[in-house]
C-alpha cells in the first residue's frame, strides 16, 4: 500500500462510512434522522383535514407512523436490493421502473389508510384531501430522499471496490514479482553448475573452490530473495562474489568494481543489477585484450547511478542489445517496482557494450 492511500483510509469519516464496527451507530443515525423527520421537527408532516385539532393530529400522528415505517422500508430496500442489483449493474430503466412502482404502492397506501381509516373513523365524508400537487410534492420529497440514500451506497461502494482492486493489484504484482525472481535463479545456478561441470575434468582443487563460493552465492539468493529490499552493500558483495568466480573458472578475466558515495545506508530490492552482470560475463568476447566486466556505482543525493561495461566483439553487437531471459524478466521487474521514475539504457560504443541504471532512492 503506498503513501497516498495510507492516507486516503486513515480518513476518520472514510472510517466511519465503510468500517464495520461502525455498522450499528451508521442504523442507529439513519433511524434517528427519520424519527426526527416523522416525530419531532414540528410534529412530523401535517396534513390539513376539515376536522377538529384533536382529530387531526391524531390522523397526523398514525399518517406519520405509516411515512417512518414506509420510508424506513424502502431506503433499506434500496439500499441492499436496488442500488446493488440495478444502479451498480447500470439497470438504470429497470431501477426507474420498480421506484416509480414504489411510489404508486405509497399513494396506494395513503388511499387506504384515508378510505378505510379516515373516512370510517371519524364523520363520514371526511378524508384528507389530498391535491395532485400535494401527490406531486410527495413524490419529490421521495426522489429527493433516495437520490441521497443512494449516492451514499453508491460512494460507499467506490471506496470498498476501490480498495479492493488496489489490494487485488497488490497481490498480482507481489506474484509476478516473485515469478520473475524465481526465474532469474535458476537461470544462474544453470550457468553456474555447467561452468563447474566443465573445470571438474581440468582442476579438481579449483572446482571445489568454486563450489564454496557458489555455495555462499545460493545462500545469499536463498535468504534474501524473499526480502522485499536488502543493503546495496550486500547486493554489491554478492556481485563481488560472482566476478570472483568468474575469475577462477576462466583463465584470463579482470573486473572492477568502483564505488562512489555513501552505499551502507542504502535499501533496494535485490537482485536489481545481477542480470546485467551475468549479461556482461556471457557475451564478454574481445580479441585484442584481456575480458574484464567494470561496474560502477555511484550515489548521489536521492538517486543511484549504475553502470557496468564489457567488451564485445562486432559480430556480437545485434545478440547482446537484444538479450534474453534475464534481462527481458529485470525490465519487467523495472517497470513494476519504479515505473516511470527509473532509466535505463544500453549503448554500443567502440567494441563495448554499456549499461547505464537510474533508480530513485
Amino acid at each position: 500500500m503506498n503513501k497516498q492511500e495510507e492516507n486516503y483510509l486513515d480518513n476518520p469519516f472514510i472510517h466511519f462510512l465503510i468500517g464495520s464496527k461502525w455498522r450499528i451507530v451508521r442504523h442507529s443515525l439513519l433511524i434517528l434522522v427519520l424519527a426526527n423527520m416523522f416525530f419531532l421537527q414540528n410534529g412530523g408532516i401535517q396534513v390539513k383535514v376539515g376536522l377538529s385539532e384533536q382529530e387531526s393530529s391524531t390522523i397526523n400522528f398514525y399518517l406519520n407512523i405509516l411515512f417512518f415505517i414506509f420510508f424506513t422500508s424502502i431506503i433499506y430496500l434500496n439500499i441492499y436490493v436496488l442500488v446493488p442489483n440495478y444502479l451498480t449493474m447500470n439497470k438504470y430503466a429497470a431501477y426507474l421502473l420498480v421506484l416509480s412502482g414504489i411510489i404508486l404502492s405509497f399513494f396506494s397506501l395513503i388511499y387506504l389508510f384515508d378510505r378505510f381509516y379516515v373516512a370510517t373513523t371519524f364523520s363520514e365524508g371526511d378524508n384528507l384531501n389530498l391535491s395532485f400537487w400535494d401527490l406531486i410534492g410527495f413524490s419529490f420529497f421521495i426522489c429527493l430522499f433516495l437520490a441521497a440514500v443512494s449516492s451514499i451506497k453508491l460512494f460507499q461502494l467506490w471506496i470498498v471496490n476501490n480498495y479492493r482492486i488496489g489490494q487485488l493489484e497488490r497481490n498480482s504484482l507481489r506474484s509476478e514479482l516473485a515469478h520473475l525472481k524465481s526465474q532469474i535463479n535458476p537461470h544462474f545456478l544453470f550457468n553456474t553448475l555447467n561452468n563447474i561441470h566443465v573445470l571438474i575434468r581440468r582442476d579438481t582443487e579449483k572446482a571445489s573452490d568454486l563450489l564454496l563460493k557458489l555455495s555462499e552465492l545460493l545462500r545469499y539468493q536463498l535468504y534474501d530473495n524473499t526480502q522485499d529490499k536488502v543493503f546495496l552493500s550486500a547486493d554489491i558483495r554478492f556481485l563481488k562474489n560472482l566476478l570472483e568466480l568468474e575469475k577462477t573458472r576462466r583463465d584470463q578475466f579482470n573486473y572492477s568494481i568502483e564505488i562512489d558515495g555513501n552505499s551502507n545506508e542504502i535499501m533496494l530490492p535485490p537482485f536489481l543489477f545481477i542480470p546485467f552482470v551475468e549479461n556482461a560475463i556471457k557475451h564478454n568476447v574481445t580479441t585484442s585484450e584481456i575480458p574484464f566486466v567494470a561496474i560502477r556505482f555511484r550515489v548521489e543525493s536521492d538517486e543511484l547511478h549504475f553502470e557496468c561495461i564489457n567488451p564485445v566483439g562486432a559480430s556480437n553487437n545485434i545478440k547482446q542489445t537484444v538479450g534474453g531471459i534475464g534481462l527481458t524478466n529485470i525490465k519487467r521487474r523495472l517497470e513494476l517496482i519504479y515505473a516511470d521514475k527509473h532509466t535505463l539504457q544500453s549503448t554500443n560504443q567502440t567494441n563495448q557494450y554499456i549499461v547505464n541504471l537510474e533508480l530513485p532512492l
